[in-house]
């Protein structure tokens, strides 16, 4: 019997920190941004911290509407897609690169960016847990100017 409660501690106790790394993984932490344009309809790849390698790019089969980014005030945008500072937009669409049967080459997509430099500030606002209509809570911090309160990515 002591050992099956042993065994229940140590499986609690596994899921709660499964649970935590899920929660606190990148692709769940809410990031806002502005930027010089709009490219709220524009593809965003991540280039390596040189800008001279692709990194990491969306499937043009996981590419949905859902994706795009949320305009908030104040020009600033509520990522949806997983954007880091290393990340520059394209010139397709949401919609063109959806349609693609085909990725484009390495060569082929630096030959798309649009800005290698698009971003004005960038804020990592923790994790999109803490917020329960994070689109309005986050609006609302804008609006009052208490961006601050969050880490600065650039």
């Amino acid at each position: 019997m002591r050992f099956l409660k042993g065994v229940a501690v140590i499986i609690l106790f596994s899921i709660c920190f499964i649970s935590f790394n899920i929660k606190t993984d990148k692709a769940n932490r809410i990031i806002i941004y502005k930027t010089r344009k709009n490219y709220s309809n524009n593809i965003p790849i991540v280039l390596s911290q040189d800008k001279k390698q692709i990194i990491s790019f969306p499937s043009p089969s996981d590419i949905k509407s859902i994706l795009k980014p949320k305009k908030l005030k104040k020009g600033y945008f509520l990522d949806n897609l997983g954007i880091s500072r290393n990340t520059v937009f394209i010139s397709l669409s949401y919609s063109e690169y959806s349609k693609l049967k085909q990725l484009p080459s390495e060569a082929d997509f630096k030959k798309m960016i649009i800005d290698s430099f698009p971003f004005l500030e960038m804020y990592d606002c923790g994790d999109r847990y803490q917020f329960e209509k994070k689109e309005r809570q986050i609006n609302k911090i804008i609006k009052e100017n208490k961006l601050s309160q969050f880490t600065k990515i650039l």
